[in-house]
């Protein structure tokens, strides 16, 4: 099955289903979105078509109609209370070496659950010196 086959039964599948909700992750280049929109149907049933790109543009230009909402950077506070809702540091160097880190992260909250994550395995100082 070549990419027009795909986009096809794609479109026949949803045309079938009626409503539906796609979420497209990550579309870096309107050229891609070209390609693929028309095998999401607009049949005014109440469907939607949620993208997430880090390109503006992409995001202005999917649709006239569309709503683009853009993400902010956490200030360093909001970043710290993020990172501290799952890995608590337990000494003053943890937390020193805590807000570092995050401060790495430059208010990214994807970076932010990331590092979490991996410090939360193993809450001793040798490792958050580590890393």
């Amino acid at each position: 099955m070549d990419e027009h086959d795909l986009l096809q039964y794609l479109k026949k599948l949803l045309q079938d289903r009626g409503c539906y909700l796609a979420l497209i992750d990550d579309i870096w280049d309107i050229k891609a979105w070209i390609q693929i929109k028309d095998a999401f149907p607009d049949q005014k049933n109440g469907s939607r078509i949620i993208i997430t790109t880090r390109n503006k543009k992409v995001a202005e230009m999917a649709d006239d109609k569309c709503f683009v909402h853009q993400l902010r950077f956490l200030t360093e506070n909001e970043s710290w209370e993020l990172f501290c809702k799952r890995a608590k540091p337990t000494t003053q160097n943890m937390e020193k070496l805590g807000k570092e880190m995050v401060g790495k992260c430059r208010g990214l909250p994807l970076a932010i659950v990331i590092l979490n994550s991996l410090l939360l395995h193993n809450m001793t100082n040798v490792f958050w010196s580590s890393i």
